[in-house]
Protein backbone atom coordinates (compact mmCIF):
# COMPACT_ATOMS: atom_id res chain seq x y z
CA UNK A 1 0.00 0.00 0.00
CA UNK A 2 3.10 2.45 0.72
CA UNK A 3 4.13 1.71 -2.46
CA UNK A 4 0.73 2.74 -4.41
CA UNK A 5 0.51 5.86 -1.70
CA UNK A 6 4.01 7.07 -3.17
CA UNK A 7 3.60 6.25 -6.85
CA UNK A 8 0.83 8.20 -6.54
CA UNK A 9 2.49 10.91 -4.88
CA UNK A 10 5.13 11.20 -7.56
CA UNK A 11 2.77 10.47 -10.48
CA UNK A 12 0.79 13.47 -8.94
CA UNK A 13 3.81 15.77 -8.60
CA UNK A 14 4.95 15.41 -12.06
CA UNK A 15 1.09 16.32 -13.24
CA UNK A 16 1.08 19.12 -11.43
CA UNK A 17 5.01 19.95 -12.54
CA UNK A 18 4.44 18.87 -16.23
CA UNK A 19 3.71 22.79 -17.12
CA UNK A 20 7.21 23.96 -15.16
CA UNK A 21 9.18 20.89 -16.67
CA UNK A 22 9.16 22.47 -20.12
CA UNK A 23 11.79 24.96 -19.13
CA UNK A 24 13.63 22.96 -16.81
CA UNK A 25 16.16 20.30 -18.10
CA UNK A 26 16.22 18.32 -14.03
CA UNK A 27 12.85 17.07 -12.42
CA UNK A 28 13.58 16.11 -9.05
CA UNK A 29 12.28 12.81 -8.40
CA UNK A 30 13.10 11.68 -4.88
CA UNK A 31 15.40 12.92 -2.24
CA UNK A 32 16.42 10.33 0.61
CA UNK A 33 19.87 10.62 3.31
CA UNK A 34 21.01 13.53 1.68
CA UNK A 35 21.03 12.82 -1.78
CA UNK A 36 18.46 14.28 -4.52
CA UNK A 37 17.95 11.82 -7.48
CA UNK A 38 16.58 13.96 -10.75
CA UNK A 39 16.03 12.82 -14.26
CA UNK A 40 16.86 15.05 -17.17
CA UNK A 41 13.54 15.57 -19.24
CA UNK A 42 15.12 14.88 -22.48
CA UNK A 43 14.59 11.34 -22.89
CA UNK A 44 15.80 9.76 -25.54
CA UNK A 45 14.27 6.49 -27.48
CA UNK A 46 16.19 4.63 -29.27
CA UNK A 47 15.51 4.04 -32.86
CA UNK A 48 13.63 0.91 -32.92
CA UNK A 49 11.88 2.14 -29.91
CA UNK A 50 13.09 -1.08 -27.92
CA UNK A 51 14.56 1.26 -24.91
CA UNK A 52 14.71 4.49 -23.60
CA UNK A 53 18.14 6.21 -22.40
CA UNK A 54 16.76 8.45 -19.47
CA UNK A 55 20.37 10.96 -17.52
CA UNK A 56 20.00 10.82 -13.52
CA UNK A 57 21.80 13.36 -11.75
CA UNK A 58 22.53 12.24 -8.03
CA UNK A 59 23.19 15.37 -5.64
CA UNK A 60 24.96 14.35 -2.34
CA UNK A 61 23.39 17.10 -0.36
CA UNK A 62 25.01 16.93 2.93
CA UNK A 63 28.91 16.83 3.78
CA UNK A 64 28.48 13.20 5.13
CA UNK A 65 26.55 12.08 2.04
CA UNK A 66 29.11 13.38 -0.61
CA UNK A 67 32.10 11.46 2.28
CA UNK A 68 30.22 8.37 1.94
CA UNK A 69 30.58 8.12 -2.00
CA UNK A 70 33.94 9.75 -2.60
CA UNK A 71 35.07 7.24 0.12
CA UNK A 72 33.98 4.18 -1.29
CA UNK A 73 35.34 5.18 -4.12
CA UNK A 74 38.31 5.85 -3.05
CA UNK A 75 38.67 9.09 -4.84
CA UNK A 76 41.08 11.90 -4.05
CA UNK A 77 38.35 15.25 -4.82
CA UNK A 78 34.85 15.34 -3.36
CA UNK A 79 32.35 13.89 -5.62
CA UNK A 80 29.34 16.99 -5.15
CA UNK A 81 26.93 14.99 -7.95
CA UNK A 82 27.22 12.24 -10.81
CA UNK A 83 24.89 11.90 -13.39
CA UNK A 84 24.44 8.28 -15.08
CA UNK A 85 22.57 7.10 -17.79
CA UNK A 86 20.32 4.77 -17.51
CA UNK A 87 18.93 2.47 -20.29
CA UNK A 88 15.44 1.07 -19.70
CA UNK A 89 13.36 -1.44 -21.99
CA UNK A 90 10.62 -0.20 -23.93
CA UNK A 91 8.40 -1.58 -21.28
CA UNK A 92 9.84 0.04 -18.38
CA UNK A 93 10.49 -3.14 -16.43
CA UNK A 94 13.68 -3.56 -17.03
CA UNK A 95 16.97 -1.38 -17.04
CA UNK A 96 21.13 -1.17 -17.11
CA UNK A 97 23.36 1.99 -16.53
CA UNK A 98 25.63 2.72 -19.74
CA UNK A 99 27.54 5.57 -18.25
CA UNK A 100 28.71 7.31 -15.10
CA UNK A 101 30.14 10.82 -14.50
CA UNK A 102 31.28 11.96 -11.35
CA UNK A 103 31.82 15.74 -10.82
CA UNK A 104 33.18 18.09 -8.07
CA UNK A 105 31.94 21.67 -6.56
CA UNK A 106 32.74 23.35 -9.78
CA UNK A 107 31.46 21.30 -11.98
CA UNK A 108 34.89 20.16 -13.17
CA UNK A 109 34.27 16.25 -13.88
CA UNK A 110 36.70 13.97 -11.62
CA UNK A 111 36.03 10.29 -13.17
CA UNK A 112 33.96 8.50 -16.11
CA UNK A 113 33.14 5.26 -17.15
CA UNK A 114 30.78 3.12 -19.47
CA UNK A 115 29.83 -0.11 -18.45
CA UNK A 116 30.82 -2.41 -20.89
CA UNK A 117 28.41 -5.16 -19.90
CA UNK A 118 25.37 -3.20 -20.51
CA UNK A 119 24.05 -5.76 -22.56
CA UNK A 120 22.37 -7.84 -19.68
CA UNK A 121 19.46 -5.88 -18.39
CA UNK A 122 18.10 -6.12 -14.93
CA UNK A 123 14.46 -5.65 -13.32
CA UNK A 124 13.22 -2.37 -11.59
CA UNK A 125 12.98 -3.95 -8.61
CA UNK A 126 9.70 -2.93 -6.36
CA UNK A 127 10.13 -0.23 -3.90
CA UNK A 128 13.61 1.08 -5.01
CA UNK A 129 15.00 4.55 -6.20
CA UNK A 130 15.46 2.75 -10.07
CA UNK A 131 11.58 2.44 -9.56
CA UNK A 132 11.15 6.02 -9.06
CA UNK A 133 13.04 6.99 -11.27
CA UNK A 134 11.74 4.33 -14.15
CA UNK A 135 8.02 5.71 -13.29
CA UNK A 136 8.97 9.58 -13.53
CA UNK A 137 10.87 9.31 -16.25
CA UNK A 138 7.71 7.03 -17.92
CA UNK A 139 5.47 9.29 -16.94
CA UNK A 140 7.80 12.37 -19.10
CA UNK A 141 7.63 10.38 -21.90
CA UNK A 142 3.98 9.48 -22.10
CA UNK A 143 3.14 13.44 -21.32
CA UNK A 144 5.98 14.34 -24.24
CA UNK A 145 4.12 11.98 -26.42
CA UNK A 146 0.76 13.61 -25.28
CA UNK A 147 1.67 16.89 -25.99
CA UNK A 148 2.97 16.14 -29.51
CA UNK A 149 0.09 14.69 -30.23
CA UNK A 150 -2.43 17.25 -29.43
CA UNK A 151 -0.06 19.56 -31.08
CA UNK A 152 -0.30 17.87 -33.93
CA UNK A 153 -4.19 18.02 -33.32
CA UNK A 154 -4.19 21.57 -33.25
CA UNK A 155 -1.98 21.65 -36.44
CA UNK A 156 -4.40 19.97 -38.16
CA UNK A 157 -7.56 22.10 -37.53
CA UNK A 158 -8.20 20.95 -34.47
CA UNK A 159 -11.47 18.80 -35.23
CA UNK A 160 -12.93 21.64 -36.93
Amino acid sequence: MKHLIACFVILTALFVAAPATQAAEWLSVVSQSGETYSINTDITASDDSTAYMVWVKNTFDTPEARSNYTTSRAYSSTVYYKETLYIFTADWNKFNIMRVVCYDATGNIIDQYDNTEASEMYYVGDGTITEYLCNAAQVVTQLRAGTAEYEQYIRNGGGQ
